[in-house]
């Protein structure tokens, strides 16, 4: 299934459902009040994921997100790779959950070079035509 028609359903029938053991997030791309997107780890391969759904019910164990495992390409991934290490290196290392690596050197007072950069790209939805894995809930 793409992530296209997941955003159009709510039937999950057939995706695995990825328990906390089975993946790490590595940073956080988007948040509003909790993650909204950014990259995995699950096993040996990295992963976009998104929230898809989110329950309407705030009442004390009700609530949830529930977020899209999302296959990327290789040069999906690069590119990735690249806006996180500008964002590290401009703005800052403040979304990083479990680095890969160390981060580049950090210039400070330079964001709008970061912004300048990748607002495009970072406002688009590449991954709209990429296969859905799996997804989980928090």
């Amino acid at each position: 299934m793409k992530l296209k028609e997941l955003n159009e359903q709510t039937c999950l029938e057939g995706l695995k459902q990825y328990t906390s053991s089975e993946y790490q997030l590595v940073w956080i791309s988007g948040f509003w009040d909790a993650p909204m997107s950014g990259i995995l780890k699950a096993g040996n391969h990295l992963y976009c994921f998104e929230m898809f759904d989110e329950s309407a019910t705030w009442q004390k164990g009700g609530w949830y997100r529930r977020y899209a495992i999302i296959e990327l390409t290789t040069a999906q991934l690069q590119k990735e790779l690249e806006v996180h290490r500008d964002f590290q290196r401009y703005v800052g290392t403040h979304w990083d959950v479990n680095p890969l690596e160390p981060p580049p050197p950090f210039i400070p007072n330079q964001s709008k070079v970061f912004y300048d950069t990748h607002t495009e790209y970072v406002h688009s939805q590449p991954f709209e035509e990429n296969e859905v894995i799996g997804w989980f809930e928090t």
